[in-house]
């Protein structure tokens, strides 16, 4: 199990939610959906899925050279309620909802549950036995890090819900991810930095790391996503870098093939046991054909780069990186589609 060295500071964690939806609650039922959302994200733990938000606070605390205390665990449990918000929103706005729960009561029930755990986050953060102003400082960074997250998710809805599919670029898709995923992550790395008081520079050095990971597990995240029967990224016409690659590579005939298997494929019900299989093999025959791969690799090298030239900064500024040079050593080349599967099998949408 991968995820066990962590096991210690989740439960921390979670005994933190715990008793703060428990000192919060009005109403029973709001409540239990709640702990339902969160649910899916403790499952995901112990099947050894990669919860930003419980990993990334936890390395960087160690990297500082800080011991657990209470103050972390809070500022965890914001982390968590923070996510919880993230997780849900995303699979409500991917129509990927898990569980028949969320089927019967419906996506407007899940979309008030995810704002419910996002204002949660904020009043569990005013409880922090911190300065005011390091405290103000962390509100800042939490606003804007959900602010440029909400942009990168409005760049992927709108992939799929204008009347015609826009064809995106490599670069917009790598702009999507910076903004949704990248900020995200380089939330959990700063905000904990900042609680441990760490300089400034140190801070926007973790900032940087943050975006560049957040870019690298994305990336991954894209193509674990064309190995899935169903790939929700090609029914809702996401901005995915191997489905911009592909669109980069193809010849006419084939461009034009693919467009209409995006529109086959598009709005599909991807949980659905009757869905048309069909499209969804034929963009792997073309993501297989044209070596897609091969690309996707590059620019996994380029940021994995970029990642271990921030950690080498950060080395100098007398952190110990040891924790985060071990995980990006969790993530060994793409040699080919089955390979990929059993690397990027944890790694799932942020």
């Amino acid at each position: 199990m991968r995820n066990q060295r962590y096991l210690a500071g989740f439960q921390r964690v979670l005994y933190q939610v715990d008793a703060f939806l428990y000192a919060c609650q009005l109403d029973p039922l709001h409540t239990r959906l709640m702990q339902h959302s969160l649910n899916q994200l403790r499952q995901d733990f112990f099947a050894d899925k990669m919860i930003p938000a419980l990993v990334f606070p936890e390395m960087t605390r160690a990297a500082l050279g800080h011991d657990p205390s209470p103050l972390f665990d809070t500022l965890g449990a914001v982390h968590f309620f923070f996510y919880g918000f993230l997780d849900l929103t995303d699979d409500v706005e991917d129509r990927d909802l898990k569980g028949f729960l969320w089927q019967d009561v419906g996506e407007p029930a899940a979309i008030n549950i995810g704002t419910s755990l996002l204002f949660l986050s904020f009043n569990l953060l005013n409880t922090l036995s911190l300065e005011p102003e390091l405290k103000l400082r962390l509100y800042a960074q939490f606003s804007e890090a959900g602010y440029a997250l909400t942009v990168g998710q409005h760049r992927d809805l709108l992939s799929f819900r204008t009347s015609t599919y826009q064809i995106h670029t490599v670069e917009d898709a790598l702009t999507t991810h910076l903004l949704k995923t990248g900020s995200s992550l380089a939330l959990y790395l700063t905000s904990t930095a900042c609680a441990a008081g760490a300089s400034s520079a140190v801070q926007a050095n973790f900032e940087s790391l943050g975006h560049a990971l957040g870019i690298v597990l994305q990336i991954l995240g894209d193509w674990r996503d064309t190995e899935v029967p169903f790939s929700p990224d090609f029914a809702n016409a996401c901005q995915s870098v191997p489905l911009s690659l592909l669109h980069a590579r193809v010849n006419t005939a084939d461009g034009t093939y693919l467009s209409r298997l995006l529109a086959q494929a598009h709005g599909a019900p991807i949980n659905a046991k009757d869905t048309n299989r069909l499209p969804f093999d034929l963009y792997r025959y073309l993501l297989r054909k044209y070596r897609i791969i091969e690309p996707v690799q590059t620019l996994l090298d380029r940021y994995q780069e970029q990642a271990k030239g921030h950690l080498y900064a950060l080395r100098q500024q007398g952190v110990n990186i040891q924790g985060f040079t071990d995980f990006l050593a969790r993530f060994p080349r793409l040699c080919g589609s089955d390979h990929a599967s059993a690397v990027s099998h944890e790694v799932d949408d942020f």
